[in-house]
């Protein structure tokens, strides 16, 4: 449970650092950045990060949609 309050803690502080709605999908993609399980994610957005030291709420939105859209296939 403890892990979990950190995990939370994690992604609502990078969800502030950005300026970025507190919605779901955001929320989702910060938190599973955070965990790191998927690595395909991680990279995605520290690729984004790297090159611009910022990455937009529209940004968060579309892997959202590419890595948790119930339409796609992994």
């Amino acid at each position: 449970m403890e892990k979990s309050r950190e995990f939370f803690r994690l992604a609502l502080k990078q969800i502030n650092k950005f300026s970025h709605r507190p919605i779901p999908e955001i929320y989702t993609v910060w938190f599973e950045y955070i965990i790191g399980e998927n690595i395909r994610l991680k990279e995605e957005v520290d690729s984004i990060l790297k090159s611009k030291n910022y990455i937009s709420e529209n940004n968060i939105l579309k892997i959202f949609n590419k890595y948790f859209s119930p339409n796609i296939t992994k």
